[in-house]
């Protein structure tokens, strides 16, 4: 018969997350050098990763790509933007959310920032708490876009 081994399943999907986990690593630092390449697996991962620490670096790569100007996006067919949207709509974990949101407020412009808040503040798939956390890191991209004077 084709019976296997659940402990070896287990071993080979370990394998498998850690190999995606690694890819992610070098995504973003090829991010960081203005390469882009890793822009698919960063989205898949960053909404279907099943270990956390897959979900968090495919936000990061996403990040550091839309820091990119629009004009190079579009050229390139790339919207990491619109993927980090669809995971504060998407994600149902806390910590994943506070990293996101934290990390939108810290790294992208008012404008990006702002687009991504409020929809992660409006998810039906976060508890109030996570909720309230995208609406304070909302508003303090608010105040400092308002203080910036754009």
């Amino acid at each position: 018969p084709n019976v296997t081994d659940p402990n070896e399943i287990k071993k080979r999907e370990g394998k498998r997350n850690l190999r995606l986990y690694n890819g992610l690593l070098a995504a973003k630092v090829l991010a960081e050098l203005g390469d882009r390449r890793g822009y698919e697996l960063a989205a898949r991962m960053a909404l279907e990763g099943s270990w956390i620490l897959q979900r968090y670096e495919a936000i990061f790569t996403l990040i550091e790509m839309a820091k990119t100007d629009e004009a190079t996006l579009r050229a390139e067919g790339i919207d990491p933007v619109l993927v980090l949207c669809v995971v504060a709509e998407s994600e149902k974990d806390k910590h994943v959310i506070y990293l996101l949101t934290n990390q939108v407020r810290i790294n992208l412009d008012d404008d990006a920032a702002i687009r991504i808040l409020e929809i992660a503040k409006d998810s039906a798939n976060l508890s109030e708490e996570a909720r309230s956390v995208a609406q304070m890191h909302l508003d303090a991209v608010k105040a400092r876009k308002k203080a910036s004077g754009k």
